[in-house]
C-alpha cells in the first residue's frame, strides 16, 4: 500500500484542523489486475490539529483499468492522482490532469461475470438463490421446511423482552436498559420518578400485601375521648349495652322450670327420631371398606384407546401429573431465527442494526454524570463534547498565575531559562564590549597629559561640583530607569575631546537592595549618551562600577570609583556638557541623598588628551 499526505493552513499560515478529506476511485473497474479484489469504497479522514491529513491507497498501477486514477477532495479542492506501487508520497508529487477516455470497452466478459456474480434468472429458482421480499426478509415459501421431532423454527406470539410473532420477533420498545433498567433509577431520592424495589426502606415502594397496609394495631391511649364527656363519646345502645340504672321488665318461667324439662328429656325412650340407631345404619350401608374393594377392582393403564383409571408418571400408559414439569419446562428452539435476531436459534444474537433509539431505554440517554450511558452531542452537563468540538483546541487566556513563577512560588521561572541575569550579578572586564581598549586608552591619555604637567599633576582645564547634598530622591523600581534631578546634575564647560572625571566625595542610600545606576549626558533635558555604552542605548543594567548591592545599610558607605567621561558632539550643548546620575532598584524602593549623611558629585575637566 502507499501513503499521500498534504498539510493545510490559511492564508495566513494558520493551520487547518478537522478539515474533511476523503480519496474515490475514478476507474472503469475497481479490480486489481489479480482479480481477487475490488475497490468500491472511498477513503475518508480528516486534517489533524496541525492541518495534516494522509490517506493509504491502493496503487493505481495494479488495477485492471489503466486509466485509474483517484479523486482527492481536500476541503474545497478536488484533485487528480495516480498512485504508485510503494512508499509514501506528497500530494503535489502525484498529482496529474484526468485521464481523457481511452475509447476501449473496460469491464467484464460474460464468462467473468458468471464466475463473480449471480445472473438474476437465478433468483428464486431452484438451485438459485434466494430473493428478499419488500421487507428486506427471504420470503416464507423460499425458505426449506423444518424436519425432525420438536425441533424447527419457532412459533406463536413473542413475550419478555421481544414482540411481534416466532420466527422473526422484534425487541420490545425499552426492552433494552442496563441490566435491564439503568441503576440512576433504581431506588432514586423521593422526590424523584424511578422504579422501586418493595421493602421498607426511605426509597422502596410498600408492596400490595404489605402487613402494614391491613394490620391490627394498638391504638395510643385514648378512651378519655370515648367518655359521655369526651370528644368521640360512645353511648351505651353503640356497643349492646344498657344505660346505668337501666330495669329488665317481662314475664319468665318459675325457678326450677328448665331442670323439669331436661330431665324429662333424658328419660324419653327415644328423644331424636329423627336419627338412625346403630342398627339402622348398618342395615342401610355396607361395610367399612367396600367402596374401596370396587375401585380397587377396576383395571388400571389400559391401552392408549382405551378409557381406563390411569397411575401417574412418565409411562406409555400413564398420565402426567399436574405438576409434571415436561408442562411447563423450557426448551431451545431451533431454526433460523430472524426479526431482530440473527443466526440461528436456540443461541441467536441480536441483527445488527436491531437495536435503534426506540429500543434504548431513556433512562440510560444523557443520564446524571457519575451514571453510564449513551450521550447525544453538545454542551450540556449530561452531553458529550464531540471530537472536533472546537474547545478542545481553542486558544485561551491563562488565569493570573505570575506569582506561580517567582523564585518562591510553584513554578518558578529562572533568569537563565528568559535570558536575564540574576540579582546581584557583576561583569567582568571582557564582558564589556570596547571596556579593555577604552580603558587601556584612557590610561594612555592620562600618562600623556601626567607628563606634559610637569610633576604628574595633570592640567585642570574646569571644575564643577553638585556641593553637599541634603536632598533625599526616590529612586524607581525596574525596568524604569531615574534620571536624577538637579541639584543631582552637574554642568561643566567643555569642548569635544576633553577628558572629564568623575569624583563622589560620598553618596548615600537608604533601604536594603540592589541598586543599579548608569552616567548620562543631558541636551534638551534628555539622556543623550551613556557611560554604560557611549551610545544613546542604555546597557541593560547600566555601568557595572557604579552597581550598588545588596549589602548596602542606610549609611554613607556607598562609595565609587572615579569615572572617565570623553566628551563628543552629542554631548556638549551651548560650550557646556551636564552629566546626571541614572538609578534604578531591583528589589525595595530606595532614596538617594540624606540630610544626615550629605552626599557630593564633583566633575574635574582634565582638557583634550592627545592619543
Amino acid at each position: 500500500m502507499t501513503t499521500v499526505h498534504n498539510k493545510l493552513v490559511t492564508a495566513a499560515g494558520v493551520a487547518v484542523p478537522a478539515a474533511p478529506v476523503r480519496a474515490v476511485l475514478r476507474a472503469a473497474t475497481g479490480f486489481a489486475a489479480d482479480g481477487d479484489t475490488e475497490i468500491v469504497r472511498r477513503v475518508e479522514t480528516v486534517t489533524a490539529s496541525d492541518g495534516t491529513w494522509t490517506l493509504t491507497l491502493s496503487p493505481t498501477g495494479g488495477m485492471e483499468d489503466p486509466g485509474a486514477y483517484y479523486e482527492v477532495h481536500e476541503d474545497r479542492r478536488i484533485w487528480a492522482v495516480t498512485v504508485p506501487a510503494s512508499g509514501s508520497y506528497f500530494l503535489r508529487d502525484v498529482l496529474v490532469d484526468p485521464p481523457e477516455p481511452s475509447g476501449a470497452v473496460l469491464g467484464l466478459t460474460q464468462a467473468q461475470g458468471d464466475a463473480r456474480y449471480e445472473q438474476t434468472s437465478r433468483k428464486g429458482a431452484a438451485s438459485g438463490y434466494a430473493g428478499l421480499d419488500t421487507a428486506g426478509k427471504v420470503p416464507a415459501a423460499q425458505l426449506p421446511e423444518a424436519s425432525g421431532g420438536g425441533g424447527g423454527a419457532p412459533s406463536g406470539p413473542a413475550g419478555g423482552s421481544l414482540a411481534g410473532s416466532y420466527p422473526n420477533p422484534t425487541i420490545a420498545a425499552g426492552a433494552v436498559g442496563s441490566a435491564e433498567l439503568a441503576a440512576a433509577v433504581k431506588d432514586p431520592a423521593a422526590g424523584t420518578a424511578g422504579a422501586r424495589t418493595l421493602g421498607t426502606g426511605a426509597t422502596q415502594a410498600a408492596a400490595g400485601n404489605d402487613a402494614r397496609l391491613s394490620d391490627s394495631r394498638v391504638p395510643a391511649a385514648h378512651a378519655a375521648s370515648h367518655a359521655a364527656a369526651g370528644a368521640d363519646p360512645v353511648t351505651p345502645a353503640a356497643i349492646g349495652a344498657s344505660p346505668t340504672g337501666h330495669a329488665h321488665p317481662g314475664t319468665y318461667d318459675p325457678a326450677g322450670a328448665a331442670t323439669t324439662a331436661v330431665s324429662g328429656h333424658e328419660a324419653a325412650p327415644d328423644p331424636h327420631a329423627q336419627y338412625l340407631t346403630a342398627a339402622e345404619g348398618n342395615a342401610a350401608y355396607d361395610g367399612a371398606g367396600a367402596a374401596t374393594a370396587a375401585v380397587a377392582a377396576i383395571p388400571a393403564d389400559g391401552t392408549a384407546g382405551t378409557a381406563s383409571l390411569r397411575t401417574l408418571g412418565t409411562g406409555a400408559t400413564q398420565a402426567a401429573a399436574g405438576n409434571d414439569g415436561r408442562l411447563t419446562n423450557s426448551r431451545a428452539p431451533t431454526g433460523a431465527a430472524g426479526g431482530s435476531l440473527a443466526g440461528t436459534y436456540p443461541n441467536p444474537t441480536v441483527a445488527a442494526g436491531a437495536i435503534g433509539s426506540a429500543e434504548i431505554a431513556a433512562a440510560i440517554k444523557d443520564p446524571a454524570a457519575a451514571t453510564a450511558g449513551l450521550r447525544t452531542l453538545g454542551t450540556g452537563a449530561a452531553q458529550a463534547a464531540a471530537g472536533n468540538d472546537g474547545r478542545l483546541t481553542d486558544s485561551r487566556a491563562p488565569l493570573a498565575h505570575a506569582a506561580s513563577h517567582a523564585s518562591a512560588g510553584t513554578d518558578p521561572v529562572t533568569p537563565a531559562a528568559i535570558g536575564a541575569s540574576a540579582t546581584g550579578h557583576g561583569h567582568a572586564e571582557a564582558d564589556v564590549t570596547g571596556l579593555a581598549a577604552d580603558l587601556a586608552s584612557l590610561d594612555a591619555r592620562l600618562d600623556a597629559l601626567e607628563a606634559g604637567g610637569g610633576g604628574g599633576s595633570p592640567q585642570v582645564k574646569a571644575v564643577a561640583s553638585t556641593g553637599l547634598l541634603s536632598t533625599t530622591t526616590s529612586i524607581a523600581t525596574g525596568p524604569g530607569w531615574t534620571v536624577m534631578p538637579p541639584p543631582w546634575q552637574v554642568t561643566v564647560a567643555a569642548a569635544v575631546g576633553d577628558v572629564l572625571t568623575l569624583k563622589w566625595l560620598a553618596l548615600s542610600a537608604q533601604n536594603n537592595g540592589d541598586i543599579e545606576a548608569d552616567i548620562a549626558s543631558i541636551v534638551s533635558g534628555s539622556p543623550a549618551r551613556y557611560l554604560s555604552s557611549g551610545t544613546a542605548t542604555q546597557a541593560t543594567h547600566g555601568h557595572g562600577g557604579l552597581y550598588g548591592g545588596s549589602g548596602l545599610t542606610d549609611y554613607n558607605d556607598w562609595q565609587p570609583q572615579p569615572l572617565d567621561w570623553i566628551v563628543t558632539s552629542d554631548d556638549l550643548a551651548g560650550g557646556t556638557v551636564t552629566l546626571a546620575f541614572v538609578a534604578r532598584t531591583t528589589g525595595a524602593a530606595r532614596t538617594v541623598g540624606s540630610g544626615a549623611y550629605p552626599s557630593q558629585i564633583d566633575v574635574v575637566n582634565y582638557g583634550p588628551v592627545a592619543p
